[in-house]
């Protein structure tokens, strides 16, 4: 998985990089989300 791949290659340990993870899925979702309304807003 994308999540071990991460890890290995940035040299992170597995506390670290669920650190990592946790906070950039939680951006990208936020992003897609605001996208998906703002689209929502002007096409509706």
């Amino acid at each position: 998985s994308g999540f071990w791949l991460i890890g290995k290659f940035c040299g992170f340990d597995t506390v670290t990089t669920f650190k990592t993870w946790s906070v950039v899925g939680t951006s990208i979702s936020l992003v897609g989300f605001a996208l998906s309304a703002v689209v929502f807003v002007i096409f509706a």
